[in-house]
């Protein structure tokens, strides 16, 4: 199964090895605070993730979709 950042939920983020709840929950504001992740090393911005958080994810086959636009955001298309 592969893991789209973008889209992941905590619970995706969780079942990975060495990702802790509380990271998964950090990955995931910092995703929706920011309109989502444009490469998998952006995951050492977030706070208490590092290089090596970043190398669970790739291991485990995470994946950088497209981020959201804000057209997708707010439905409008201007």
């Amino acid at each position: 199964m592969t893991i789209d950042l973008n889209e992941a939920s905590v619970e995706d983020l969780s079942w990975i090895v060495g990702i802790t709840p509380a990271a998964a929950e950090a990955i995931i504001e910092y995703r929706d605070e920011q309109g989502g992740f444009t490469s998998l090393s952006e995951v050492a911005r977030v706070y208490g993730c590092t290089m090596h958080t970043v190398d669970m994810l790739d291991q485990a086959g995470v994946s950088i979709g497209a981020a959201p636009s804000l057209e997708d955001a707010d439905g409008s298309h201007e």
